[in-house]
């Protein structure tokens, strides 16, 4: 009677883990190791007492858009499938248009151009993010948004997540004076 629960036992866990296994779980995304200034500037910080390394500066330009690359690594010990990104959120001076993910000079075969990718288990991909500066007329002369975290769609066991990917430089957009 005892091996028939142990036997039991082991195939409810095992049983288990092959579900969780199948519905996929948090993907495990780390900031890469490439980051590049697009349409705007960097402007270098002291990294210390939690400040930024770098701010990244968009000019903002009523109604124009403008682009950076940023990039992420899977940590996990599984292929992640890519299949957005945004940065500032959404409705913040910078509205996320669309998100398209290539290789990085770093490792230039990990992943394939394309708007959803499959990166690979401790590979890297850069995230190639466009957005629309909106809402000149609502904001404050002076007004600034800024955000320090990249958040990524995946698709893991057929439903869509996100993950928020701490950065170590700032991304910040500062209204123009007077917003016209």
């Amino acid at each position: 009677m005892r091996i028939a629960w142990g036997l039991g036992a082991v195939v409810f866990v095992a049983g288990l883990a092959a579900i969780l296994f199948v519905r996929g779980g948090t993907a495990d995304l780390v900031e890469g190791s490439f980051a590049s200034r697009g349409d705007g500037r960097w402007r270098d910080g002291s990294g210390a007492g939690g400040e930024p390394v770098r701010t990244l500066l968009l000019a903002y330009r009523p109604g124009e858009d403008a682009s950076l690359t940023l990039s992420v690594r899977n940590r996990g010990k599984r292929a992640v499938k890519l299949v957005g990104a945004e940065v500032l959120g959404r409705g913040l001076m910078f509205a996320p248009r669309a998100a398209r993910f290539k290789p990085t000079p770093a490792e230039p075969h990990a992943v394939r151009p394309g708007a959803a990718v499959s990166l690979p288990a401790g590979k890297e991909a850069a995230v190639e993010l466009t957005g629309r500066f909106t809402g000149c007329g609502d904001y404050e002369r002076g007004a600034e948004t800024s955000d320090r975290t990249l958040t990524v769609a995946y698709e893991s066991g057929g439903e869509m997540r996100t993950v928020d990917v701490p950065l170590r430089d700032e991304i910040r957009v500062i209204s123009p004076d007077p917003c016209a």
